[in-house]
């Protein structure tokens, strides 16, 4: 019987401590907005804003999976790029995104991370800056012309210098911006993404 109550004290002790000593520390991940600066110039649309605002989030949610909580976000800069894809009734409107992720602790920032002098997070090195592509439309509804847009892509300079500014892309499109766009849109035209808008 004594050893039977020894095992049964030995057996709750182990529950009641256990617990502590192998408690695996959570990181929190609190709701960061992100904010634009502004240096981001006037006349960017919403729809291309709130898609970065997106963007950046997922970023920041990313950082904090990796053991990288941040403090702040704020898109610093959006230029649009002259791709050629304007036709009379849509577009394919490319972005240069600008952004800076505060790090809790800037020391956690993952391998390959590029810092800024204020030590916020702007990139990641083997990327470049990341670009992200919008199809813009007109449309009519009940005889009411608008423009919709809708959200397509996010690439990275290093995917636009590996895979369009190659001689045969340039060759045919000019621009590995114009290039990007246009096989972006072929392929999501394809796959029923985007249907061909007439007015």
């Amino acid at each position: 019987m004594k050893t039977k109550a020894a095992i049964l004290v030995l057996a709750l002790l182990l529950l009641l401590v256990l617990p502590g000593c192998l408690k695996i520390e959570k990181i929190e991940t609190p709701d960061v907005p992100v904010t634009v600066a502004p240096t981001v110039p006037d006349g960017i649309p919403e729809a291309a804003l709130d898609y970065a605002k997106d963007w950046v989030k997922t970023l920041t949610d990313a950082l904090a999976e990796a053991g990288c909580p941040v403090t702040a976000a704020e898109i610093t800069g959006m230029t649009m790029m002259n791709t050629g894809t304007a036709g009379l009734w849509d577009s394919v409107n490319m972005y240069e995104l600008a952004y800076a992720v505060t790090p809790a602790d800037p020391a956690k920032v993952p391998e390959g991370g590029v810092l800024d002098a204020d030590g916020r997070f702007i990139g990641a090195e083997s990327y470049g800056a990341p670009y992200i592509l919008l199809y813009c439309y007109d449309f009519e509804d009940d005889g009411v012309d608008g423009i919709a847009w809708q959200r397509m892509t996010v690439l990275h300079a290093a995917d636009i210098e590996r895979h369009y500014n190659t001689p045969d892309m340039l060759e045919k499109y000019g621009s590995p911006y114009t290039a990007a766009c246009m096989n972006v849109l072929d392929r999501m035209r394809q796959t029923g993404e985007i249907p061909r808008h007439d007015p």
